[in-house]
């Protein structure tokens, strides 16, 4: 395989070094700015989050710092001497430490999983919080992707799968393109890290797409429902607002509660919009991979810009609705006395669930 790395020229080296430390500032901010408006709105008597969201949310945005803070650094762990490229300063240990973390980046994505599953519950199901609690679904919603995490990222250490691959250290055989074992006949011209690319699968490219369709079709369903009762909303109109047309999706008519639905459904697709964002570069960089003897500097440029994006975009959907009550708010001022009760109304049920409450 020839690798996007064999006549690259000092300033593109350099770009492949910036650019992600760019993006991977803007994710810290993000996540950051998330995490301390979560932790304020604990509650004063028994100190834990309100929600499900919350908690959910705080999860997703602190494994982002943790593997923001890896991805800022680069090419600045990479040991010279094995792959020599601008910025690298570091030692096998320094590789290993900064890999450790990439890897548990998939812990990010079984939490977008859990996110899009909570949604489906709350808006289809029609679950309210106190059920959630009771059911207990939300522990294993934390553990099954920490747990994957840290056992991957540890089984890379150890297995010496930890290398430099390009811009960053991760699941990688050394040098570059050399002949794996598993397609080599048992033979392999690697030194270190053999059979990388059969553990990339594994243990992070397996999960990770298989989460894709996961969450497309739960989004899906949603959407659909959703659409399908609006539709049906529109028809029937006013007189038939009370029917129930299906008994388990919670969105049953217009008006005020209608529309906070609505915005609920829409942050959520927004989240999910983000998660596929992020992760189809590093997808089409791998199908590439698999189906091409030759990898672009180009694709490895753009996975590595956009992949540590995640906690920035979360920030922007995360402040939406409060730029949507700033936008009410100002409405309400300006409008007739008639139409203010029911701006009030539409405010108050938009307000519950923009927090993941179903009004």
């Amino acid at each position: 395989m020839v690798t996007a790395f064999a006549d690259i020229s000092l300033r593109q080296e350099m770009i492949l070094a910036i650019f992600p430390k760019v993006t991977s500032f803007l994710s810290l901010v993000g996540s950051f700015y998330i995490i301390q408006d979560i932790l304020r709105m604990r509650n004063k008597v028994n100190r834990k989050m309100k929600t499900t969201y919350h908690r959910l949310l705080l999860g997703l945005t602190t494994c982002d710092a943790l593997v923001s803070v890896a991805w800022f650094m680069t090419t600045w762990p990479i040991p010279r001497d094995v792959f020599p490229i601008y910025g690298a300063l570091g030692t096998q240990q320094t590789c290993e430490a900064q890999g450790f973390f990439a890897q548990f980046s998939i812990a990010c994505i079984f939490y977008n999983c859990s996110l899009a599953i909570y949604y489906y519950i709350v808006i289809i199901l029609g679950w309210s919080q106190s059920r959630i609690d009771k059911s207990r679904i939300e522990i294993p919603m934390h553990l099954l992707g920490f747990m994957w995490g840290v056992a991957t990222a540890s089984a890379s250490v150890a297995l010496g799968l930890i290398n430099p691959i390009g811009w960053d250290c991760w699941i990688s055989a050394v040098p570059l393109g050399c002949k794996e074992s598993f397609r080599n006949n048992g033979e392999t011209t690697c030194t270190r890290g053999d059979n990388a690319n059969l553990y990339q699968w594994i243990f992070f490219y397996a999960p990770l797409w298989l989460i894709v369709i996961g969450v497309t079709v739960i989004m899906t369903n949603i959407v659909c429902k959703f659409k399908r009762q609006d539709a049906k909303n529109k028809k029937y109109g006013e007189h038939d607002s009370n029917k129930r047309i299906n008994s388990k999706i919670s969105f049953k008519r217009k008006g005020p509660k209608n529309e906070a639905i609505s915005a609920l459904v829409m942050q959520s697709v927004l989240y999910v919009f983000s998660f596929f964002f992020v992760w189809i570069f590093p997808t089409i960089l791998r199908i590439h991979e698999v189906t091409s003897d030759v990898i672009y500097y180009e694709l490895v440029l753009v996975s590595a810009t956009f992949v540590p994006m995640q906690g920035f975009w979360n920030m922007i959907i995360y402040i939406t609705p409060r730029y949507r009550k700033i936008r009410r708010e100002r409405k309400l001022r300006n409008a007739p006395q008639k139409d203010k009760a029911a701006l009030v109304r539409t405010g108050q049920d938009m307000k519950l669930a923009l927090k993941g409450e179903v009004p």
